[in-house]
Protein backbone atom coordinates (compact mmCIF):
# COMPACT_ATOMS: atom_id res chain seq x y z
CA UNK A 1 0.00 0.00 0.00
CA UNK A 2 3.07 2.39 0.50
CA UNK A 3 4.47 2.12 -2.51
CA UNK A 4 1.30 3.05 -4.68
CA UNK A 5 0.62 5.88 -2.07
CA UNK A 6 4.02 6.88 -3.14
CA UNK A 7 3.40 6.69 -7.26
CA UNK A 8 2.97 9.23 -9.51
CA UNK A 9 0.61 7.16 -11.64
CA UNK A 10 -2.10 6.98 -8.22
CA UNK A 11 -1.99 10.45 -7.64
CA UNK A 12 -2.76 11.28 -11.55
CA UNK A 13 -5.71 9.26 -11.37
CA UNK A 14 -7.11 11.09 -7.77
CA UNK A 15 -6.50 13.98 -9.71
CA UNK A 16 -8.73 12.85 -12.88
CA UNK A 17 -10.99 11.46 -10.29
CA UNK A 18 -11.61 15.01 -8.65
CA UNK A 19 -11.77 16.52 -11.93
CA UNK A 20 -14.57 13.71 -12.73
CA UNK A 21 -16.39 14.50 -9.92
CA UNK A 22 -15.78 18.22 -10.16
CA UNK A 23 -17.42 18.28 -13.96
CA UNK A 24 -20.28 15.99 -13.01
CA UNK A 25 -21.14 18.33 -10.32
CA UNK A 26 -21.17 21.23 -12.83
CA UNK A 27 -23.31 19.31 -15.26
CA UNK A 28 -25.96 17.65 -13.32
CA UNK A 29 -26.12 20.41 -10.78
CA UNK A 30 -25.50 17.94 -7.79
CA UNK A 31 -23.20 19.93 -5.91
CA UNK A 32 -22.99 17.65 -3.03
CA UNK A 33 -20.19 16.08 -4.76
CA UNK A 34 -17.72 18.87 -4.77
CA UNK A 35 -17.35 17.73 -1.39
CA UNK A 36 -15.59 14.67 -2.67
CA UNK A 37 -13.89 16.87 -5.13
CA UNK A 38 -12.61 18.98 -2.30
CA UNK A 39 -11.69 15.73 -0.22
CA UNK A 40 -9.54 14.21 -3.07
CA UNK A 41 -8.20 17.79 -3.75
CA UNK A 42 -6.88 18.40 -0.20
CA UNK A 43 -5.54 14.98 0.03
CA UNK A 44 -3.48 15.37 -3.51
CA UNK A 45 -2.37 19.34 -2.16
CA UNK A 46 -0.82 17.05 0.98
CA UNK A 47 -0.02 14.07 0.48
CA UNK A 48 0.57 13.88 -3.71
CA UNK A 49 1.89 17.02 -4.76
CA UNK A 50 5.28 16.69 -3.72
CA UNK A 51 5.63 13.18 -5.45
CA UNK A 52 3.98 14.28 -8.22
CA UNK A 53 5.74 17.68 -8.71
CA UNK A 54 9.71 16.98 -6.61
CA UNK A 55 11.35 19.97 -7.71
CA UNK A 56 8.31 21.88 -6.57
CA UNK A 57 8.30 20.65 -3.23
CA UNK A 58 12.29 21.39 -3.71
CA UNK A 59 11.84 25.47 -4.68
CA UNK A 60 9.18 25.51 -2.13
CA UNK A 61 11.93 23.90 0.96
CA UNK A 62 14.40 26.28 0.03
CA UNK A 63 11.99 29.22 0.07
CA UNK A 64 10.93 28.40 3.70
CA UNK A 65 14.33 27.90 4.37
CA UNK A 66 15.18 31.56 3.50
CA UNK A 67 12.16 32.83 5.24
CA UNK A 68 13.11 31.26 8.63
CA UNK A 69 16.85 32.99 8.18
CA UNK A 70 15.14 36.25 7.23
CA UNK A 71 12.92 35.93 10.47
CA UNK A 72 15.42 34.45 12.84
CA UNK A 73 17.72 37.95 11.68
CA UNK A 74 14.73 39.86 12.43
CA UNK A 75 14.64 38.77 15.48
CA UNK A 76 17.22 39.52 16.33
CA UNK A 77 17.87 42.96 15.23
CA UNK A 78 14.45 43.33 17.14
CA UNK A 79 15.61 42.35 20.06
CA UNK A 80 19.03 44.04 19.80
CA UNK A 81 16.97 47.16 19.13
CA UNK A 82 15.01 46.73 22.29
CA UNK A 83 17.99 45.92 24.76
CA UNK A 84 19.49 49.14 23.46
CA UNK A 85 16.74 51.41 23.62
CA UNK A 86 16.10 49.73 27.66
CA UNK A 87 19.96 50.57 28.07
CA UNK A 88 19.42 54.50 27.17
CA UNK A 89 16.42 54.69 29.78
Amino acid sequence: MHKVLNAKSFWTFVCFVAFLFFTTSLITKMWWLNIFTMVLGLAFKYYGDSICFPERAKQHKEREERVQTYLEKRQELNSSYVRSKRNRK
